[in-house]
């Protein structure tokens, strides 16, 4: 088995990558957005949280109904 001087990966500095050139005077949350306004990402982004909210609510209340069949023997509202 040989040993080698190479620094380990955690350590390795990152290489630089290549970005695109930013217009100067603009804002920097603007850099990304494009001139399209698209309207279906805020629709989905809507959708997708409260379905999150529905079904985190129903998650807990299952979870609540398990424990308190395991913990106190009741079953039922």
């Amino acid at each position: 088995m040989t040993v080698t001087d190479r620094e380990p990966w955690l350590l390795r500095g990152d290489r630089p990558g290549w970005t695109p050139a930013v217009r100067a005077g603009i804002e920097y949350h603007r850099v990304y957005a494009t001139e399209k306004r698209r309207i279906l990402r805020g629709i989905v982004a809507i959708a997708l949280l409260v379905a999150g909210l529905v079904g985190f609510a129903i998650l807990f209340q299952r979870l609540s109904e398990a424990a308190d069949a395991a913990l106190f023997a009741r079953s039922g509202p």
